[in-house]
């Protein structure tokens, strides 16, 4: 595969749902792509990519679905994959990374029943290459107060047995040591409902939930971070659940479920990888 990816290419490579890819060629048909030039360009600089992501979203005013900015992030995916290649990455880590659009999409079908796209915040990441998935973990480049710190993200289809989070820590740091060495020695932070100390009380010592939080020193507690009832339950309000209504067909929901009844909470907490 040449420098170039088409849109056709990039939706076969990350799975996207066909009633999306559908709507998408649609678009793609009407929609003034040349006019957003400068945009999709600086969505690909990690300096720029933040601060575009938000203008574009004002210029391209009512988007129903969020499908409009999509597509232009998708374009965008499809350009920053030469940066990848003249970096000598991996077609896998690019593809792998690019996934987490065919991933959200599946989530919010799940939350809401529509094919739609409502993680529009968070995908600037991607394109402007500040966040990489290397195995079953994400790793975005960040800053706590002056140092540079390797935030640590857990996605929904991650397999979380200790042998998948080894082997994607190892393929972090072999990663960031090759391709950006300046990176290389920061620590790892996690901010997570997976954290959350109320946890420690709620499952079992065979847990691979404690296991990875065992990774971490635990550093601040956020009790009213409400995060985690979109991670276990899908809902598609956090802030207006009936938590006498949640399901119970897994054994964290059961006891998180328990534990909310009780009047406790989750939250969630801030950790750095201990060694």
């Amino acid at each position: 595969m040449g420098e170039e990816l088409s849109l056709e290419a990039l939706y076969e490579g990350i799975g996207l749902q066909e009633e999306m890819r559908v709507r998408l060629r649609g678009m793609e048909k009407t929609f003034p792509m040349a006019e957003y030039e400068a945009e999709l360009n600086a969505l690909t600089d990690s300096d720029a990519a933040e601060g575009t992501m938000e203008k574009l979203l004002d210029r391209l005013g009512e988007d129903p679905g969020h499908v409009r900015m999509l597509l232009c992030y998708l374009e965008a995916a499809c350009r920053v994959y030469g940066k990848y290649r003249t970096a000598g990455m991996e077609d896998r880590v690019f593809f792998d990374t690019m996934k987490v659009f065919s991933r959200f999409i599946g989530e919010c079908r799940r939350k809401t029943g529509r094919y739609d796209y409502d993680r529009v915040w968070w995908n600037w990441r991607q394109v402007s290459m500040r966040l990489f998935r290397l195995g079953e973990l994400e790793y975005e480049l960040g800053q706590d107060g002056q140092r540079k710190v390797m935030a640590v993200h857990i996605p929904s289809d991650a397999r979380f047995d200790a042998a998948s989070v080894d082997a994607s820590l190892q393929a972090a740091r072999d990663f960031f040591a090759r391709f950006m060495p300046e990176w290389a020695d920061c620590p790892y932070r996690c901010h997570s409902w997976l954290l959350s100390p109320l946890l420690r009380e709620l499952l079992g010592p065979d847990s691979n939930i404690l296991r990875f939080q065992s990774r971490f020193e635990i550093v601040r507690v956020d009790e009213d971070d409400r995060g985690f009832l979109q991670w276990i339950y899908d809902v598609p309000d956090v802030n207006n659940v009936d938590f006498s209504g949640l399901q119970e067909d897994t054994s964290l929901r059961r006891a998180v479920k328990e534990a909310l009844l009780q009047g406790k909470s989750v939250g969630a907490a801030v950790g750095y990888l201990r060694g």
